[in-house]
């Protein structure tokens, strides 16, 4: 480095470990025991950190939203356990798209448990899990139209589906169409 070729410092940093017997050292019982530690105490502190990190996501999310998810972080992070269950899908990964399903503060209770599976489910068949958590919005907002649209694409719609959104639309219940329709798209 001082001659000023830091080319050099790979080869130089090498032919130093090697003199200095580290290499040897280091494949030795207890040099293994040594890296093993090492790796395991590194491997926790990463698994640390990116669980802090999601806590910390859940937690803005509920505080943006008002708290309208009905869940606390802790609730939160242990249905992201249990999404950590399903096929290609890990508990970070589950916990990231979570955090985005509460941070629209469209859903709640059970909602936040469907939408976030759903998605889930859906990145595994090709769909980017935003566009779900859209649909599922767009079903909150006008249940009976976001059925029609949604249904141009997935043919997912029944004849008693829509009768049921529809009569409880005409009757004021925009809440229950909505969670008919979400229903029926999960």
């Amino acid at each position: 480095m001082l001659a000023g070729n830091p080319a050099r410092l790979k080869r130089t940093g090498a032919a130093f470990l090697n003199q200095s017997g580290f290499f040897a050292k280091m494949f030795t019982p207890a040099g293994l025991g040594i890296t093993a530690v090492v790796a395991g105490l590194g491997a926790l502190a990463v698994a640390y950190a990116k669980g802090e990190a999601e806590q910390t996501a859940f937690a803005q999310s509920l505080l943006v939203t008002g708290g309208y998810a009905d869940k606390t972080t802790d609730q939160l992070q242990d249905l992201a356990k249990q999404l950590d269950g399903m096929q290609g899908v890990t508990e970070h990964a589950a916990a990231g798209v979570i955090a985005s399903v509460v941070a629209t503060g469209q859903f709640s209770g059970k909602m936040v448990d469907t939408v976030s599976k759903t998605a889930l489910a859906m990145e595994q068949l090709g769909q980017p899990t935003e566009k779900t958590i859209q649909q599922f919005e767009a079903l909150g907002k006008d249940p009976v139209n976001g059925l029609l649209k949604l249904n141009e694409t997935t043919h997912f719609l029944t004849q008693s589906v829509y009768d049921q959104v529809t009569a409880l639309d005409q009757l004021g219940e925009k809440d229950k169409a909505a969670q008919v329709a979400q229903d029926a798209y999960a």
